[in-house]
């Protein structure tokens, strides 16, 4: 028994003319056009040309809107884990420390909602959110 392809690949066709042949003809090219500025700006080789058909047709279909919110939050991402990378790099271990920050707010939260809970079944108030400073 042999193994089967549980998903057949799309046959690679990069053909100029097929490229965004699914696209309204607007978006075809200026798909076109994206993909020619990318090549500009970026040296031909086989594993990027996908890559950059990829972005032409995400770029065509989302409005600047859509697309700048995309691109900061990748930014966003990149920047952490960027972060996260010098901080290992420096030998600084955040995730422990980020770890016992959490277990302590999730140690006070239950411990609030244990107090509010006996609160009620003994019939007392909740307690006030203020704090009362004694009159001298």
């Amino acid at each position: 028994m042999g193994s089967r392809q549980l998903f057949r690949r799309k046959p690679k066709s990069h053909e100029r003319e097929r490229l965004f042949d699914d696209l309204p003809p607007q978006q075809e090219a200026a798909a076109s056009l994206k993909l020619s500025e990318s090549l500009k700006r970026h040296p031909w080789e086989p594993w990027r040309y996908p890559i950059l058909i990829g972005r032409a047709r995400v770029a065509v279909q989302k409005s600047s809107e859509e697309w700048r919110k995309w691109a900061l939050h990748r930014q966003a991402r990149r920047g952490g884990l960027a972060v996260q990378r010098m901080y290992r790099e420096q030998g600084r271990d955040t995730i422990t420390k980020a770890r016992e920050i959490s277990l302590l707010n999730r140690k006070h939260k239950r411990e609030a909602a244990e107090e509010a809970e006996r609160r009620k079944q003994l019939g007392l108030p909740p307690p006030n959110r203020t704090k009362c400073w004694p009159i001298d």
